[in-house]
């Protein structure tokens, strides 16, 4: 199912109150990806430090639930800043909270192809991952395919 949550701003969270509101549609899932519209985005010099994305609050919600895999066009399911106090702990949280509920990260999705019809809130069908084997590496490429049902 692919959730639109077109109407996040820049840098802003994806917080489990957003994730309520689809709450029927993610209790029938177990694939989901948040489309913010962040691809379009992707010529500006903003696009890979301002994307909203998935706080600590939203992942637990998701890791609650049935859910095998959830992927953003966000260059990361989680934020990013520059602080170096800060220390990028609610990054890998948010990563670590979701991996070790063996839930997928999809992460920089392209979705430029997705259109939703006026008042369409999410659109259901299926989504198929295809990994690239990489040899003693941690992450990857996919080729993410979502065919509407």
């Amino acid at each position: 199912i692919i959730l639109n949550l077109s109407y996040k701003k820049r840098k802003e969270e994806i917080t489990k109150e957003d994730l309520m509101n689809f709450h029927e549609q993610i209790e029938k899932n177990d694939m989901i990806i948040l489309y913010t519209g962040w691809t379009n985005n992707y010529d500006r010099d903003f696009y890979s430090t301002d994307y909203p994305y998935l706080d600590i609050s939203g992942a637990t919600y998701l890791s609650s639930q049935k859910i095998k895999f959830v992927g953003t066009d966000g260059v990361s399911i989680a934020g990013f800043t520059k602080d170096t106090n800060d220390n990028n702990i609610h990054i890998f949280k948010t990563h670590r909270l979701l991996l070790e509920r063996k839930i997928y990260i999809g992460e920089e999705l392209n979705t430029t192809q997705v259109r939703f019809q006026e008042q369409e809130s999410f659109i259901e069908g299926i989504l198929i991952a295809l990994p690239i084997k990489i040899i003693d590496g941690d992450a990857g490429w996919s080729r993410i395919i979502f065919i509407k049902s």
